[in-house]
């Protein structure tokens, strides 16, 4: 017998492939059970505030209340600044490459 032609295998390999897909989505089409949106109904949510937010005004200007007020502004910028830090350096970075490739290039 003579061996069949690379593209002849290649098409094959294809179509066993997409066999094998074809049966595992079946596969998975068939076990799938139906979804359920809600089981149970609607409760209402339970939130418990921390301890230094619970307080109300008084609380957040006592002493104690504004250490960890500024606690959370520093954390606040630190969080709001860190993305455009982060393009700053990133794009930096960057126009250093090209202009190094430029200076090689020249």
């Amino acid at each position: 017998m003579s061996k069949p032609c690379p593209r002849c295998r290649s098409a094959a390999r294809r179509l066993a492939h997409a066999a094998v897909l074809l049966g595992v989505v079946f596969v998975a089409a068939v076990t799938a059970s139906p979804a359920t949106a809600q089981d149970r109904p609607n409760t209402t949510a339970k939130l418990e505030l921390p301890g230094g937010l619970s307080g109300g005004p008084a609380a957040w200007t006592s002493p104690e209340g504004v250490g960890s007020a500024l606690q959370i502004m520093l954390l606040l910028t630190v969080i709001s600044l860190a993305p455009a830090i982060l393009l700053m350096t990133t794009c930096f970075v960057r126009i250093i490459i090209v202009l190094g490739l430029l200076r090689q290039a020249l």
